[in-house]
Order: structure tokens, then C-alpha cells, then sequence
């Protein structure tokens, strides 16, 4: 009975309720990371810009299902220099995802990780437990949505970038 007791309690103390959540309308907190060639990255150097804030790892098998669809939304978007993809690894070692990045395709240049895994202090900061989590940033910093589908991303990008793109 104590077992099951602490096994309900350890339960109840991983998962988030709605008010844990980082809500829309947040400024989103900075990433200050290492990228693939060990210099230092932020996520406040791409104010400005329309920012899809990626958390993954290269051993996640939805999260590699789901770069083609990144990939795509980069190259769609890329040319108009105001959307960028800052990738996050939740992995712990560098030799796998820095592979993966090649081998995915991936393109853009933020690319960082800390290493720690889901030890990363940006997992209870972005307050998620699972990955892929993405966050869709506008261009002053604001949360605008967070694991939206690549159609209502695509959506939102529009939106912002309609008004500015050459005709």
C-alpha cells in the first residue's frame, strides 16, 4: 500500500496542470546555449524576428518524424529573413546530435544544447515534459503559441509577414 502510495504520489508530481503552463502573451524567457561549434547563442539576438523555438533530441523518434516538416516551413520562410528556427537538444551527448542535424537536414544556424537532457533548466523554465515541444515567438519576444500544427504556424507567420513581403 505505502509502494502504490508513493508510486501515485511521484506520478501526480510529473504532470503540469494548466496553470504551470507558460502562457501566450509571455515574453519568452532567453536561452543562453552553446551551438554545434561551441560558441554561445541566444534567443534575444533574433528579436525581430519570427522565431519557432524547437525542443528536441536526436533519439526522439517523433521528434525526427517531425523535421522534414521543419525543414520545409524553413525553406518556405527563409527568404524573407524574418522567420528563424532556434533548435533546442534535450540530448546528452553531442557526437548524436550534431548527426542528426546532417542527417535531418536542418539547416538553419541555431542549433544549441546545454547536454543536461531533460536535467536542462530551460525544460522547467519552458515548463514541458515531453518533446517535441515547439514555441511559435513574435518578433518582440512574445509567446504567441506553443505546439501548434505546421498549417497554423504557417498561419501566423502570414500574418506577420504579409504586410512587409515584396510583391
Amino acid at each position: 500500500m505505502t509502494r502504490l502510495l508513493i508510486i501515485c504520489l511521484c506520478l501526480l508530481s510529473c504532470v503540469r496542470s494548466p496553470e504551470d503552463e507558460l502562457p501566450n502573451g509571455s515574453i519568452v524567457p532567453n536561452i543562453v546555449m552553446r551551438d554545434t561549434l561551441g560558441g554561445i547563442q541566444q534567443i534575444n539576438d533574433l528579436r525581430g524576428k519570427i522565431v519557432l523555438i524547437d525542443f528536441w533530441a536526436a533519439w526522439c523518434k517523433d521528434c525526427r518524424e517531425k523535421n522534414p516538416e521543419l525543414v520545409a516551413l524553413y525553406q518556405k520562410y527563409k527568404e524573407t529573413q524574418k522567420f528563424e528556427i532556434f533548435s533546442v537538444s534535450l540530448d546528452k551527448k553531442s557526437k548524436p546530435w550534431k548527426k542528426a542535424i546532417q542527417k535531418d537536414n536542418l539547416m538553419w544556424k541555431s542549433h544549441v544544447s546545454d547536454l543536461l537532457g531533460f536535467s536542462s533548466p530551460y525544460t522547467d523554465t519552458f515548463k514541458f515534459n515531453a518533446i517535441p515541444t515547439l514555441f511559435l515567438i513574435d518578433e518582440n519576444g512574445i509567446i504567441i503559441g506553443k505546439d501548434l500544427s505546421i498549417e497554423k504556424i504557417e498561419q501566423e507567420i502570414e500574418k506577420r509577414i504579409k504586410p512587409t513581403m515584396p510583391q
